[in-house]
């Protein structure tokens, strides 16, 4: 009974979504309803139906965690034997659940919009911005800041409506991926009679990363339908100021987060799980992920110029659409069969037809709206070359160069296929064609926090004491450069060329921007605020990250070896040594429905003695038939020591990837500050605009 509730429920949702799709749009006169009215009921009915579908997706999990294999879903993802957690995480990880989560994650986002407070003496165009004291109206209106009740109440209005067109964005987009999940890929499709037992789910997905990937990714890919919605709102109401720019931010950094956090994840599984001890292979779904990803953080930092200063409007309004048509995209390609990933859907390439049709509309409805009143905006405020405003520009320029090149290197094979000309694109194209881009980025990066706003102001002073900043960034990260090299060297022996120097030293340069800016928040004896801790640790975090990337790719030292028990083998600074290889049954009552074979090998010291014994493993699921590849990784802060157990050779040998790969747990420290950062900046959105709505 649980399934056909939670069919009823998302079956309900569909009519109820299209209802709020049309009182958001529907002129209010001719329905006897006020503004306000209608205003309220369309956030209670984005409430109520974020709760039917809510309903719906803890139904589908009761029906894998109870084994109701009448389930179809659950049969072909879930088995009896599969540890508990699994069985919750199969409820995504497969198509039809994982489009659930989807609406799912639309729907609570809506609902979550429905009840954003409105406040009635927050700023508008006009008002004097706290930090330069100068007005924000981008040259359309200037009013005292001494402004009366009834512009209050007109500004609240404003809000309202902003709020009310973006709730129906937010429902069209909801119901047409409720469409697509009731009527081409229902969840709760039935097998009568009802099997024993399921199929299980595939063991590549059976790891906690993996668990929680989709949802951190999902919360980046959705999270972004909200501020596309926004944006439309802006477009439709001919209006995108400092109110529209406050109230998109805290969503766009949510969604950020969740992107980067879905991101990370999915590199750290890939680096442990897979066996090859990589974190990115330029993998086309990872590609789609990334390029929202780059288009989503130009989108931010374009919003802060928004806020403080009333340029960019047109060009932030542009991002707002262009991040979320990009989520699309990855949604149909993962979907289509369009391109082959260890990430992509095994789907009926039919369903990825109505992932298209939506693509389609909203691409052709999105881009037509912001070409037919994008020329209404006003260009907004200027700004000096040599300004905050201007680094963002060029923050921005590159991150968007980097998307279109990273978009090219994933369709053009594609393109060149439909012409006969069968292509393959790869790392060597990406590592010419988008790190050129991601130099510069760095290092306007480190120094745009400390630049003024709108135009210098105070002339040579200024200059000096800008100046001084960047030579003692620059000394700060030569110094860490050379700490970093000099221990990497007397401790590993790797290998060190001039790029990989300077690489390194991009990424200090970095580091000791981000730090500076928090050192910076001190001088005044308070204690940093929370956007001051935002900007570094986001900063800190992606050069950190950096120092993990060049390490863990260009320094690495890895063999692959056939070894017999007893053998030794030499790995740069590092000598292993095979003792012997067992077996361990399954046991499903201690949570294990697989048969694991170990291989335990010593990491020596110099003289011959133990440092540590690692035992990397191989796992085999009877159930479905299938091997995976579980690393044994010593981590130390200096990098990891990674061991992969692939398979028994013919003369009776083992064979085995051992490998010393440098700085390579800095990419994931410095990714969770970067989420750590995401996350002090949704606080500081959210108290700024608590205060702004105290009366």
């Amino acid at each position: 009974m649980i399934a056909e509730w939670s069919h009823l429920a998302l079956t309900l949702a569909l009519p109820l979504v299209g209802l709020q799709m049309l009182l958001a749009f529907l002129p209010a006169a001719p329905l006897g309803l006020s503004p306000a009215l209608r205003a309220r009921t369309v956030r209670v009915i984005a409430v109520v139906g974020a709760g039917l579908v809510a309903l719906s997706f803890l139904g589908l999990i009761a029906s894998f965690v109870s084994g109701d294999f009448s389930v179809k879903t659950a049969y072909e993802h879930s088995h009896s034997a599969k540890p508990l957690v699994y069985k919750i995480s199969g409820t995504w990880g497969n198509h039809e659940g994982s489009i659930l989560l989807w609406v799912l994650i639309l729907s609570l986002f809506g609902g979550f919009l429905a009840l954003t407070r409105v406040a009635k003496n927050s700023g508008s165009d006009g008002y004097p911005d706290t930090e330069t004291g100068t007005s924000n109206d981008g040259g359309n209106r200037r009013v005292n800041s001494g402004i009366d009740g009834v512009r209050r109440e007109e500004v609240a209005a404003g809000r309202r409506q902003i709020i009310t067109y973006a709730l129906g964005v937010q429902a069209l987009v909801t119901l047409a991926f409720l469409g697509f999940t009731l009527f081409t890929s229902n969840p709760f499709e039935r097998i009568l009679p009802a099997p024993l037992e399921g199929r299980g789910l595939n063991p590549l997905l059976q790891d906690i990363g993996l668990a929680l990937h989709p949802p951190l990714l999902y919360l980046g890919y959705v999270g972004f339908s909200l501020t596309f919605a926004l944006t439309v709102a802006a477009l439709i109401r001919g209006e995108a100021d400092r109110n529209w720019a406050r109230l998109v931010r805290p969503w766009a950094l949510l969604a950020w987060t969740g992107l980067t956090g879905g991101i990370a994840l999915g590199s750290w599984w890939a680096y442990y799980e897979l066996g090859w001890g990589g974190f990115w292979f330029w993998d086309p779904v990872e590609n789609l992920s990334f390029m929202p990803w780059l288009t989503g953080t130009a989108f931010i930092h374009s919003l802060m110029v928004v806020e403080k200063t009333g340029a960019l409007r047109v060009w932030t309004l542009f991002l707002g659409v262009v991040t979320f048509v990009l989520a699309i995209l990855g949604t149909f390609v993962v979907r289509s069969g369009l391109l082959t990933s260890v990430h992509a859907f095994a789907v009926d390439p039919s369903r990825g037809v109505f992932i298209l049709a939506i693509l389609g509309v909203t691409v052709i409805g999105a881009f037509g709206l912001f070409a037919w009143r994008a020329p209404q905006f006003s260009p907004g405020g200027g700004f000096a070359p040599v300004s905050r405003e201007g680094a963002l520009v060029l923050n921005n320029l590159f991150l968007s160069t980097g998307a279109a090149v990273v978009l090219l290197g994933t369709f053009f094979p594609l393109i060149a296929e439909a012409f006969g000309q069968p292509l393959s694109v790869g790392k060597p194209y990406f590592d010419a064609t988008f790190l050129p881009f991601m130099v510069p980025l760095i290092a306007f990066m480190a120094v745009g926090p400390f630049l003024p706003w709108q135009q210098w102001r105070e002339g040579r002073g200024m200059a000096k004491a800008f100046n001084r900043r960047l030579l003692v960034f620059a000394v700060t990260a030569v110094a860490l450069t050379a700490l970093v090299t000099g221990l990497l060297t007397w401790q590993t022996q790797p290998r060190l060329s001039l790029p990989v120097v300077l690489g390194l030293g991009l990424a200090g340069w970095l580091v000791a921007g981000g730090a500076a800016r928090l050192i910076q928040s001190l001088r005044g004896g308070r204690p940093p605020a929370l956007s001051a801790w935002a900007v570094s640790l986001a900063h800190t975090g992606l050069g950190i990250a950096v120092f993990g990337m060049i390490a863990g790719s260009a320094m690495v030292q890895e063999r692959t070896l056939n070894l017999q028990i007893g053998e030794s083998a030499q790995v740069g600074h590092l000598t292993f040594r095979l003792d012997g290889v067992r077996e361990q049954p399954a046991e499903p009552a201690a949570g294990r429905n697989f048969i694991a074979a170990f291989a335990d090998v010593s990491l020596l010291t110099a003289d011959g003695g133990v440092q540590a014994t690692l035992a990397p493993e191989r796992r085999f699921y009877p159930v479905r038939g299938d091997s995976t590849t579980e690393a044994a990784i010593r981590t130390t802060w200096l990098g990891d020591v990674f061991l992969a157990f692939n398979t028994q050779a013919p003369d009776g040998g083992f064979v085995l990837t051992l490998s010393w790969r440098p700085l390579i747990p800095w990419l994931w420290l410095g990714a969770t500050l970067m989420v750590l950062g995401g996350l002090a900046g949704i606080g500081a959105s959210i108290r700024q605009q608590r205060r702004s709505s105290r009366p």
